[in-house]
C-alpha cells in the first residue's frame, strides 16, 4: 500500500509518494501540493488493488471504459433519447476534457471538480445542464465500479448543488433579432416558442404544456395545478403572436411534440450561434417582465398576475434585480416593429 510523506528540500517542502514493492521502497516526487501527492497514491493504491484481484487492466483507457459502458447500454432496454444523453455527456464533454489517451484510473475527485467547472464556464452550459452531464458521468463511474474497472467513483461528490451566483440576463432588441436569425436553422418552430415567452413570460413547462383549449377570447387561461406555482391566471395574447394560435388550432397542444430537455438543447444551441454568451431559456421570462415595467412602470400587481407569482416580494425581486442590469431595451415592445405601440388582444 502507498502513504505519503512531506520533505524539506533546499526548494522548500515537497511531498513524495512511497510504496513498498518486494521488500524495496519506491519513492516518487509529486510536487508542492499535498493533494496531487494524494491524488498519485490513490492511483497507486487502485492500481496496486485491481492488480492483486486481477480484476482488469491498470492500463486501461477511458477512451475504452467509455466505448464498452455505451455498447453496454445499446444493448440494454434503454429508451434511444437516454443513449443520446449518456453519448453526449461522456463522448462529447467527458472525453474532450480529459483526452483520449488519459487513463480511466487517473481520474480522481480533484479532476472530476475541474470538469465541473469546465462545462459551467469554458462550455458556458447552465446550472440543470451541468448536473445532467454529471450525474451521467457519475452513473458511468458507477459502472465501472460495479464492473471492477476501479475501486471507489471519482465522481461521487461532483454531483452536489452547486452554489452560483444567479444571473439575471435581459435581451436587448439587437440580441433578439440575432437569436432570432439563429433560429432559421431549426424546422420544428423554435423562434415561435422564443416569441412566444418572450410575449407572455411563460416558463418552459407551461410552454410545453399549453393547450388550445386554454386560449379563449384572445386570451390564455391557464387552469389551477397546471404550472409550478399551482395557481389559475389569464394572460393577455399580444397580437404578434395571435399567429402562432392560429397555425396550430387543429393541435391538442400548441408546440406538440417538444419535450422539456430537446428544447433546452435546441435554444443552448440556438444562443452559441447567436453568440450571446449565457442565456437561459427562463431568460426570455425575465425579458417580458422587464419590458412590461417599461411600457407601465409601476403597475406591479398585473405583472404579478400575469407572472403568475404567489406572493408580491417575488414580483420585487424581479423589480429590483432588472432594475440594476437593464442597459438596453427593446425599441417599443413589438419584436417585428420596433416603433409600433404595446397593442394587447382582449
Amino acid at each position: 500500500m502507498a502513504w505519503i510523506e512531506s520533505r524539506i528540500t533546499k526548494n522548500g517542502k515537497r511531498w513524495y509518494v512511497r510504496e513498498k514493492v518486494n521488500g524495496k521502497i519506491i519513492s516518487r516526487p509529486a510536487g508542492p501540493m499535498k493533494e496531487t501527492a494524494k491524488t498519485i497514491r490513490n492511483t497507486m493504491s487502485n492500481q496496486a488493488v485491481l492488480k492483486e484481484n486481477g480484476l482488469a487492466d491498470p492500463q486501461m483507457s477511458l477512451q475504452k471504459a467509455v466505448t464498452d459502458y455505451i455498447a453496454l447500454c445499446e444493448n440494454s432496454n434503454l429508451e434511444p433519447s437516454t443513449i443520446r444523453i449518456k453519448k453526449d455527456a461522456l463522448e462529447n464533454k467527458l472525453l474532450k476534457f480529459f483526452g483520449s489517451g488519459a487513463r480511466l484510473l487517473d481520474v480522481g475527485p480533484t479532476d472530476m471538480e475541474r470538469f465541473k467547472g469546465w462545462l459551467l464556464t469554458d462550455q458556458g452550459h447552465s446550472v440543470n445542464t451541468a448536473h445532467i452531464h454529471l450525474r451521467t458521468c457519475k452513473t458511468f463511474f458507477l459502472s465501472c465500479e460495479e464492473r471492477g474497472l476501479i475501486t471507489k467513483t471519482p465522481a461521487s461528490k461532483c454531483t452536489k448543488k452547486l452554489k452560483t451566483e444567479q444571473v439575471w440576463r435581459v435581451l436587448s432588441f439587437d440580441e433578439t433579432e440575432r437569436l432570432r436569425a439563429a433560429c432559421r436553422f431549426n424546422t420544428r418552430g423554435l423562434w415561435d416558442i422564443i416569441k412566444f415567452a418572450l410575449y407572455t413570460g411563460l416558463r418552459r413547462g407551461e410552454l410545453i404544456g399549453l393547450k388550445n383549449e386554454y386560449i379563449r377570447n384572445g386570451k390564455i387561461y391557464l387552469p389551477w395545478g397546471s404550472n409550478k406555482t399551482k395557481t389559475a391566471r389569464a394572460i393577455p395574447i399580444h397580437s404578434d403572436i395571435k399567429y402562432i394560435v392560429e397555425m396550430r388550432q387543429r393541435q391538442e397542444f400548441i408546440f406538440d411534440g417538444w419535450k422539456k430537455d430537446g428544447l433546452n438543447r435546441s435554444f443552448e444551441r440556438a444562443v452559441g450561434r447567436a453568440k450571446l454568451g449565457r442565456v437561459r431559456l427562463h431568460d426570455l421570462r425575465h425579458t417580458f417582465a422587464s419590458n412590461y415595467l417599461e411600457f407601465d412602470a409601476g403597475n406591479q400587481k398585473d405583472l404579478m398576475s400575469i407572472l403568475g407569482h404567489t406572493s408580491f416580494a417575488m414580483t420585487q425581486k424581479y423589480v429590483h434585480a432588472l432594475g440594476s442590469k437593464i442597459e438596453e431595451r427593446i425599441q417599443k415592445y413589438s419584436l417585428g416593429q420596433p416603433q409600433q405601440q404595446l397593442q394587447v388582444v382582449g
